[in-house]
């Protein structure tokens, strides 16, 4: 990426970013960095990613701007940390464990397949296992090496309009003032747009900052505004049910060598719990481990 700001997914961000702090469309490179033309701010370029983040409102992304990973700040390393987001991961117990999810809703290719979207897509937290097809952006609040531009979702830094679709999965649960972050959606989606959005139902807490659960009742009334298209399980009760019955063996001695050694017994024997999933087929909704939503944007 270079003055011009052409995303490896060929997208000019020049032309679609906007200054979080005063709103200003107008956004330009200057020695280095990003600079509003308006409010005169300069934003970093970390790792060839701009940081367009206001670093007075941002605090959290800006004090974790450094780390491998968000997710390496935990509590006392004693919640499960599901997610696949690490570069320097595994413990020796973590390579061991089985890491394989038994899918039953739709994947984000499905997604855009079904609804032919051709233009802008913006991913929320993509992370470094993030979609990569033409058009797409990665936003997330550090900089690992698939990420596009680093940015808060409760203020994204993007013109109203600027994305036919918005997809996000099991991200809007870290934020705790996820009604902004819904509002933010909708003004950067155009009329007849979508939003692809996946969230937890009855998964556990995977780090300290998890702050929410829904269920599809809810999903609905947090999308009120917007036409439902779709609704449905990700993951099944299967999954869930894997992990909880590793849960109930993971402090059962002070010593923790046992512990992470019969958790690791347990969670291959419990494996197999995921693959009844697919018997149900996303009829288990009311236990499911993560839920999804597809809603269009109408006016």
């Amino acid at each position: 990426m270079g003055e011009n700001m052409i995303t490896k997914n060929n997208v000019d961000l020049l032309e679609i970013i906007k200054c979080p702090i005063c709103n200003c469309d107008d956004i330009r490179y200057f020695k280095d960095k990003l600079k509003c033309i308006n409010c005169n701010t300069l934003f970093d370029i970390s790792n060839n990613i701009p940081v367009m983040i206001d670093k007075n409102y941002s605090t959290f992304i800006e004090e974790n701007l450094d780390k491998i990973c968000w997710e390496d700040y935990d509590v006392k390393n004693k919640t499960v940390r599901v997610a696949k987001h690490f570069d320097g991961k595994k413990t020796f117990f973590e390579r061991l464990s089985p890491t394989y999810r038994v899918q039953i809703g739709p994947t984000y290719n499905d997604f855009i397949d079904k609804y032919n979207i051709s233009e802008n897509i913006l991913e929320l937290g993509g992370g470094l296992s993030s979609l990569q097809v033409n058009g797409s952006i990665n936003m997330d609040i550090n900089t690992y090496k698939d990420v596009d531009i680093v940015g808060d979702a409760r203020k994204i830094p993007f013109k109203d309009n600027s994305f036919e679709a918005v997809i996000s999965n099991s991200v809007l649960e870290h934020i705790y003032e996820f009604e902004a972050v819904i509002k933010e959606l909708g003004r950067v989606v155009k009329k007849g747009g979508y939003i692809f959005m996946c969230v937890p139902q009855v998964c556990g807490r995977h780090h300290e900052i998890d702050y929410h659960r829904w269920t599809l009742p809810g999903l609905e009334k947090m999308f009120i505004k917007y036409q439902v298209i779709d609704k449905g399980v990700i993951l099944g009760p299967g999954m869930f049910l894997s992990h909880i019955v590793t849960s109930l063996f993971r402090d059962i001695t002070p010593i923790p060598f046992i512990n992470k050694s019969i958790c690791l017994v347990i969670e291959w024997l419990s494996f197999p719990f995921r693959f009844l999933d697919l018997l149900n087929r996303g009829n288990s909704e009311d236990y499911a481990h993560t839920i999804f939503i597809v809603v269009k944007k109408n006016s």
